[in-house]
């Protein structure tokens, strides 16, 4: 998380506050040092659901002082959303908060305990309501680490391999993954040497013609066994 601020004036409307906070007139010097409570907080980057849901989260900050504000006290509250990738607070002083926020892009979704989940490239499982708007991502099964399966993705795109034509993914408990593509062609992944495996399949491709319903097993290094027995 940032917090882009201007220094200078900071410290001036620092000096300020300790000043006037300093005085003698008690109820004057409360009375200014409310002047810095935060009382408004504009947030960017969301639905009007979810900034809204996020807004009532925050309401514990209005009324604080700019100055108090820490980064945990923001921080707390924001990594309880799975959704988001990145987020900047900028402390406008005197009294508003200007968060901006950044969506992490979603790669897959899962089945976990029962209940749908999308997976977000921040590696988080983010709970699923409306299915409705997901029906085009591939579907993950299997008891598997998300970095592993980022990592794959990786390794795919290295090999200019669409993803989007990617259906099902399957892990395995050795570490291995098996591909399911849109036109049933099965691509069997050794649990080592997985990139060295999908570049002798890139260039395999490039000299066969794949029929709809093959499997290509790549398990055994540097050899490629093609089959219809689907």
């Amino acid at each position: 998380m940032h917090l882009p601020i201007n220094k200078k004036k900071i410290y001036l409307y620092f000096l300020i506050f300790i000043f006037l906070t300093t005085t003698i007139n008690t109820n004057y010097s409360m009375t200014i040092s409310k002047y810095f409570n935060v009382k408004s907080i504009d947030i960017i980057g969301l639905n009007f659901e979810l900034q809204n849901e996020l807004k009532q989260n925050l309401n514990t900050l209005k009324n604080k002082n700019i100055f108090l504000i820490k980064n945990d006290d923001l921080l707390n509250i924001l990594q309880k959303y799975n959704e988001f990738e990145d987020y900047k607070v900028h402390k406008i002083f005197p009294y508003k908060l200007k968060i901006e926020i950044r969506k992490t892009n979603y790669i897959a979704k899962t089945l976990i305990n029962g209940k749908e989940f999308l997976i977000g490239e921040n590696k988080k499982f983010i709970e699923l309501d409306n299915n409705i708007l997901y029906q085009n991502l591939p579907v993950v099964f299997g008891k598997f680490p998300v970095v592993s399966l980022i990592n794959l993705q990786e390794n795919l795109k290295k090999i200019n391999f669409d993803l989007d034509i990617i259906d099902n993914y399957f892990y395995f408990k050795s570490g291995r993954w098996d591909l399911e593509t849109k036109n049933n062609i099965t691509i069997k992944l050794p649990s080592n040497n997985q990139f060295v495996s999908l570049k002798n399949y890139d260039l395999f491709i490039k000299k066969n013609q794949l029929k709809e319903n093959s499997i290509i097993d790549l398990r055994i290094t540097n050899k490629i066994i093609t089959s219809n027995d689907k």
